[in-house]
């Protein structure tokens, strides 16, 4: 299996916990895995995104184009990243509406607000992987990322983290579609639009 994971956030949603998970997964699978992390000014809310190779890989980047799939924790840094998905890849958006961009597959769930209402927003992380397994986008089951989930999790989160995973494996957050113009997602990358 060769298979490319761009994570991509905001210092403290657990972009780096999630390429955890994902990558403590392959090696479960018996799969090679390379991961590479790329921090901003990650304690002040910066820019953090991960690269993941799983399979016969040489090197850790991932170069635009060839992502199969794109977690984004932040939809902003999700739309930042776009480039790097190949033809025909997809992306999973934290984000409280839908996107409509031509030729481009993105899934949305608000997973920031699926979190709050479990009582910790910092699951949210758990809740886009809960949601990208329901979508079978990830080569991975279910349980192999529910075993890893629990592996990983410390025990005053173990149920509550659970708990995320199976909220975003549901999709419990319906989002409104958003349709955004071309204008409009060169000024939301050069940040001009929140």
């Amino acid at each position: 299996m060769n298979f490319e994971i761009i994570a991509a956030g905001i210092g403290g949603q657990g972009v780096l916990f999630l390429t955890r998970i994902l990558c403590e997964v392959a090696l479960k699978k018996k799969e090679h895995v390379i991961a590479s992390e790329v921090h901003g000014m990650s304690q002040r809310g910066g820019s953090v995104t991960s690269h993941v190779k799983i399979g016969n890989f040489r090197g850790p980047l991932i170069k635009p184009g060839n992502a199969d799939l794109l977690l984004a924790l932040d939809w902003k840094e999700g739309l930042r990243n776009l480039h790097m998905l190949k033809r025909g890849g997809r992306a999973v958006f934290n984000a409280p509406f839908k996107f409509k961009i031509p030729a481009t597959e993105i899934y949305s769930i608000d997973a920031t607000e699926s979190a709050r209402r479990l009582g910790d927003i910092q699951l949210a992380n758990l809740v886009i992987l809960g949601y990208a397994l329901s979508l079978n986008v990830l080569p991975f089951r279910s349980d192999e990322v529910r075993d890893v989930v629990h592996m990983l999790l410390p025990i005053s989160k173990k149920e509550l983290g659970l708990k995320a995973l199976e909220a975003g494996f549901e999709g419990v957050i319906i989002t409104p579609e958003r349709r955004i113009s071309y204008k409009t997602l060169k000024e939301i990358l050069k940040g001009g639009v929140t």
